[in-house]
C-alpha cells in the first residue's frame, strides 16, 4: 500500500476492510512491510487497546510537578519512586494485577518480558538501552474496571531519549492529565507540550499540584485561578477541567483531590467512547506521520538537488526556462502541423467571400443568354451574320467583366498568398507568382459559352443559376490550381518548422535532463499523496466516533461547594522563589497568536 513500487494502490489494498479492527491490523502489516517497524508496533498497540477496551490515562508534566506522587496516591501504594526509573524508555504503565513489575526488552524484532519485584525495578533497569517498556501492577479497585495509568518523564528533561519515549507512548493515551506545581504553572515547557497534546486531539485536564503553597495574603485565590485561566487562554489551551490539589495537606481548604478522584472514576465508567475515539484519532495521527516519514527523504533529496543547482532561485529559474522551452516546442510543432490546413482555410475563405458575379456582370450574362435564345435576330438584311456578331460581342463584353471580377476579387489575393508561402519557405517569390499566374485556369469567353446548358429556358429565370454554377466551377478550378502550385512551398515551410521544433526539443531535452531529478521526486510525491488520500479515506470509512471537540466525550465535573480560605494563612508564609513571576505575568508574556514552541519541545 505504501511502497512506491507496489502495483496495487492503497485504495485497492484496503477495499475489503469494513471495520476499524481490520484496518488497524492491515495498516500495521503494511507499515512493517515498508520498514516502519516502530509505527507498526504502535498500530498493534492500538489494536490491542481496541480489543480489550482499556482506557489509558496519561500523566505529563515537568520533573518536580509530582506526577509519580499523584499516581501513587491514586493507586494507594508507593509504586513509583520520586526519581525517574533509570531506563531510556522511562515511561511506566500501571495496570491492575498482583503487585509486581514487568520489563519488556527488545532485540530487533524479538521482545521478551521479565517479571521482577517492584523493589528491584531500579536495579534491573540499570541497563536502560535494552528496556523498551516498564509495566507495574497493583490491585487498585478502580484499575480493575479497565483502566491503566501512564507515567511519563518530565517534559523539561534534557535527555532526548526521555522526550522521544514520551512522544512514542502518547499514542496510547486517551486522556492526558497535565500536572504542574503551584509555582511553575507559567512554564513555557508546560504550555508548549500541552499545546501539542491538544493539537493531537487528546482530551486535556490540568492539575495544579502543591496548592498548599498558596498564600492568600500575597494573592487572592480567585485572582490566582483567573490568572491560570488567562495564561492557558493565551496559548489557546482549553482544558476540560482544572483541579487544584495538595497531597501534602489533604485537609487544605483549596484541595480538590477528592473531586479529582471522583472525576477520574467517572471517566473510567464512561470510557467506551473515549477509548474508541482515542484509538481512532491516534491511528490517524500514526498514518499521517508515517506518510510524513516517507515524504521526508524526498524533501531532503530535493533540497540537495536545489543546492547543487545554486539554490532555490536557480532551481525556479531552471524550471521557468524549461516551461518556456516546452511552450516554444508546442508552438513550433503546432505551426508545422497546421501549415497546410491554415493555407487551405485561408484560401477557402477567400474563394467563399469573393463576389465574382456582381449585379452588373449578371446583367451582361443575361444579355448574352438572350442572344443565345432561339429566334434572336439582329436586322432584316444579312441578319444571320449580324446576329452572330452581336452574340459574339455580348459574349466578349460579358467575358471581359467576368475576367475583371476574377482578377480583382480572386487572382490578386491568390498571387499574394503564393508569394507569402514562397517567402516563408525561403524560395523565389517572383518566380512563384509567375508560375501561379500561368497555372490559373483561363475562364475566358469560350469557357463561359460552353457552360450554357442547351434549352435552359428564359434568360430571366436561368441567369442566376448560370452565374452561380459559373462561380462554383471557377472556385473549384482555382482552388485545385492554387493548392497544386502551393504544395512545394508549404512542404518546404513545414520542413523548416519541423527542423526548428526539433532544435527546440533538443534544447528542452537538455533542460529536462537537469530537471530529471526534480521530476523523479515529484512523481514520488504524487504517488505518496495518492497513498495518503487513500489511506485516510479508508480510515474515514471505518471510524465510529466523530467529535470535533474530544473533550465533550468527558463527563461533567461535579464540584462540591467551594471552601473559602481562612482570613489568615494556616502555615508560615513562604517567600516566593526568586524566579517566580506568577501566572498573570506568564499570560502577559505568552504569544498573542499561535504559541512559539519551546526549545526542546517536539511534536507528538
Amino acid at each position: 500500500m505504501l511502497d512506491l513500487n507496489a502495483k496495487q494502490t492503497a485504495a485497492e489494498t484496503t477495499a475489503g476492510i469494513s471495520s476499524m479492527e481490520a484496518w488497524l491490523e492491515h495498516t500495521a502489516d503494511q507499515f512493517r512491510e515498508t520498514g516502519d517497524l516502530g509505527r507498526s508496533r504502535q498500530m498493534l498497540d492500538l489494536l490491542g487497546k481496541w480489543r480489550d477496551g482499556t482506557i489509558i490515562l496519561a500523566f505529563c508534566g515537568h520533573f518536580s510537578a509530582g506526577k509519580s506522587t499523584v499516581i501513587n496516591r491514586l493507586c494507594g501504594a508507593e509504586l513509583l519512586p520520586s526519581s525517574p526509573i533509570p531506563t531510556s524508555a522511562n515511561v511506566v504503565t500501571v495496570r491492575y494485577g498482583k503487585r509486581r513489575a514487568e520489563i519488556m526488552r527488545r532485540d530487533g524484532e524479538q521482545a521478551s518480558v521479565v517479571s521482577v519485584p517492584i523493589e528491584q525495578l531500579a536495579e534491573v533497569c540499570r541497563d536502560g538501552a535494552a528496556v523498551e517498556r516498564v509495566y507495574l501492577y497493583n490491585e487498585a479497585d478502580w484499575l480493575k474496571e479497565g483502566a491503566a495509568l501512564l507515567d511519563t518523564p518530565g517534559v523539561d528533561s534534557a535527555d532526548p531519549a526521555h522526550r522521544e519515549a514520551t512522544e512514542a507512548a502518547m499514542h496510547l493515551a486517551d486522556v492526558v492529565f497535565y500536572v504542574t506545581d503551584y509555582n511553575h504553572v507559567q512554564s513555557e515547557y508546560n504550555f508548549a507540550f500541552a499545546k501539542e497534546v491538544a493539537d493531537a486531539g487528546k482530551p486535556l485536564i490540568w492539575i495544579v499540584n502543591q496548592i498548599d503553597k498558596h498564600r492568600e495574603r500575597e494573592i487572592a485565590f480567585d485572582v490566582y485561578r483567573d490568572d491560570v485561566k488567562r495564561a492557558l487562554d493565551a496559548w489557546q489551551l482549553k482544558p476540560a477541567a482544572i483541579f487544584y490539589v495538595s497531597l501534602k495537606e489533604p485537609d487544605h481548604p483549596l484541595n480538590e483531590w477528592t473531586t479529582l478522584e471522583r472525576y477520574m472514576r467517572r471517566i473510567v465508567e464512561d470510557k467506551e467512547a473515549l477509548v474508541r475515539f482515542g484509538v481512532e484519532r491516534a491511528a490517524r495521527e500514526l498514518a499521517v506521520s508515517h506518510i510524513a516519514m516517507r515524504t521526508a527523504p524526498i524533501e531532503q533529496a530535493r533540497q540537495a538537488w536545489m543546492e547543487a543547482l545554486g539554490g532555490t532561485e536557480a532551481a525556479q529559474a531552471l524550471r521557468q526556462r524549461w516551461e518556456a522551452q516546452q511552450a516554444a516546442v508546442r508552438a513550433a510543432e503546432a505551426e508545422a502541423q497546421s501549415v497546410s490546413s491554415a493555407f487551405q482555410e485561408a484560401l477557402q475563405k477567400l474563394l467563399r467571400d469573393a463576389n465574382i458575379t456582381p449585379a452588373a456582370t449578371r446583367d451582361l450574362a443575361q444579355s448574352y443568354l438572350e442572344a443565345r435564345m432561339p429566334g434572336f435576330r439582329v436586322g432584316l438584311l444579312f441578319s444571320g451574320a449580324k446576329t452572330e456578331q452581336e452574340r459574339e460581342r455580348r459574349l466578349a463584353t460579358f467575358a471581359d467583366a467576368w475576367r475583371e471580377g476574377i482578377r480583382a476579387n480572386v487572382e490578386v489575393h491568390v498571387l499574394r498568398m503564393i508569394r507569402e508561402a514562397a517567402r516563408a519557405a525561403g524560395m523565389d517569390e517572383a518566380k512563384a507568382a509567375a508560375e501561379m499566374e500561368a497555372a490559373l485556369p483561363a475562364l475566358d469567353g469560350p469557357w463561359l459559352a460552353q457552360a450554357v446548358q442547351p434549352g435552359a429556358g428564359a434568360p430571366s429565370e436561368y441567369t442566376l443559376n448560370y452565374c452561380r454554377a459559373l462561380g462554383d466551377e471557377a472556385r473549384s478550378l482555382i482552388r485545385r490550381a492554387v493548392l497544386a502550385q502551393a504544395e512545394p512551398y508549404l512542404a518546404a515551410q513545414r520542413a523548416r518548422l519541423e527542423r526548428e521544433a526539433a532544435a527546440l526539443r533538443a534544447q528542452a531535452g537538455e533542460l529536462s535532463a537537469e530537471l530529471a531529478e526534480d521530476e523523479r521526486l515529484a512523481a514520488q510525491e504524487r504517488a505518496i499523496a495518492e497513498q495518503r488520500a487513500a489511506l485516510l479515506a479508508s480510515w474515514e470509512a471505518v471510524r465510529s466516533i466523530e467529535a470535533d471537540d474530544p473533550q465533550r466525550l468527558l463527563p461533567p465535573v461535579e464540584r462540591p461547594q467551594t471552601r473559602l480560605m481562612p482570613a489568615q494563612d494556616t502555615g508560615a508564609a513562604e517567600a516566593p522563589p526568586p524566579a517566580l513571576r506568577g501566572p498573570r505575568l506568564a499570560a502577559a508574556e505568552a504569544p498573542a497568536g499561535a504559541p512559539v514552541q519551546a526549545a526542546g519541545a517536539r511534536r507528538l
